[in-house]
């Protein structure tokens, strides 16, 4: 006599275009019908097994947008909220056990608007909503953390990939803006709380993904080409392509209101790596045109 001791049957799960990987699990999202999968707990060696008991229905009307994980609690990411199941153990293959908790909403007004953008750290959930760039912390708040960057979140402009580079402690997202026929990368330094751009200057070559593997960063681009992140090149591609930097500083206020001061000197302190030239442009009075530009050529820029 077989016997599958009580074990739920396997079904075919719908086709989803959301996949995370949670509390032992395989988590489907975005169906048909928008009702979340979870699989039965996975066996090394064994692909995920779905069955129809487990489900949660969608806990509101509308598209879910993105999953994402954070410590014990599996969250869903609708346009304009985001809801957390808390997790535990869940059922055992035989339906045993606790099932999962349903859905509780934890924000109303702020959600996800791509799934692309959503990265899981150490410290929160990064993602993409209608106003700009949000951390989700571990103790399940918002904060609008794009602020700096946020005139360059525009309608053009589409978020491909969202990776954490733990060994840098970096969070990026590669880019690409329709209007300006570009690609970027926004770099979030979560040791500094800063942010950056990397400017790619290969006009109407856009960056598809990126990733991690073996420790090192990868971005596949449009023209089938795949880069690597190197710590010894400064060159784009290994090419005569420099890679410029631009630092901008925030307002300096050298006297209170209404006051005045005169600056005549400016010092500029630098590690210079290779031979490169150094441009500084001042602005006066909160103006967008400069009052002066000075720049020294490769030749005067020397090292202490």
């Amino acid at each position: 006599v077989y016997t599958t001791g009580g074990v739920l049957p396997n079904i075919q799960p719908p086709s989803a275009r959301l996949v995370h990987s949670f509390a032992n699990r395989i988590w489907l999202a975005d169906t048909h019908d928008q009702t979340i999968w979870y699989s039965k707990t996975t066996q090394p060696g064994e692909f995920p097994a779905f069955t129809s008991a487990f489900t949660i229905p969608s806990p509101q009307l509308g598209r879910v947008q993105a999953i994402s994980s954070i410590d014990d609690k599996f969250l869903i990411f609708y346009a304009d909220s985001i809801w957390v199941v808390s997790a535990g153990e869940g059922p055992n293959d035989t339906g045993g056990g606790a099932l999962f908790s349903a859905p509780i909403k934890i924000t109303d007004g702020v959600g996800c608007t791509e799934f692309r953008s959503v990265c899981q750290t150490s410290f929160g959930v990064f993602f993409l909503s209608r106003s700009g760039i949000q951390l989700l912390g571990r103790d399940l708040v918002v904060s609008y953390i794009g602020g700096p960057i946020e005139d360059r979140i525009t309608a053009t402009l589409t978020i491909s990939s969202a990776v954490d580079v733990d060994a840098r402690q970096e969070v990026r997202f590669t880019t690409w803006d329709s209007a300006l026929s570009k690609s970027s990368i926004l770099v979030f330094d979560y040791r500094s709380k800063t942010w950056s751009i990397d400017e790619l200057y290969t006009s109407g070559v856009r960056i598809y993904s990126a990733c991690i593997s073996n420790g090192r960063y990868y971005v596949m681009r449009s023209d089938q080409v795949i880069l690597v992140e190197s710590d010894t090149e400064y060159l784009d591609t290994s090419t005569d392509a420099w890679v410029p930097m631009t630092v901008e500083t925030g307002e300096i206020h050298v006297n209170q209101i209404q006051g005045m001061q005169r600056i005549w000197e400016v010092y500029c302190l630098t590690k210079r790596h290779t031979s490169h030239g150094l441009t500084l442009t001042f602005y006066n009075d909160y103006s967008t045109t400069a009052s002066q530009t000075e720049t020294f050529a490769h030749g005067v820029v020397t090292t202490a």
